[in-house]
């Protein structure tokens, strides 16, 4: 046998695969979301389970065109 071989490993499969199916090195989309404020907000009222949290509250954290919506 010529060169080295490396063993089998199920999980760079997976990682070539997602790195196939995502453009994880092209520009990011902006998440259009005030995320710090969410999370204080969490932090300040104890919240464990977001489920908790009502829409309403949560399109207060919202930015941009998703606000809109």
């Amino acid at each position: 046998m010529f060169g080295q071989t490396k063993p089998y490993n199920p999980h760079q499969e997976a990682v070539e695969k997602f790195v196939q199916e995502n453009n994880v090195y092209g520009p990011k989309e902006p998440i259009r979301f005030n995320l710090r404020a969410y999370l204080q907000y969490v932090d300040e009222h104890h919240i464990t389970n977001p489920d908790d949290i009502p829409e309403e509250i949560i399109a207060q954290f919202r930015t941009g065109e998703e606000k809109l919506a």
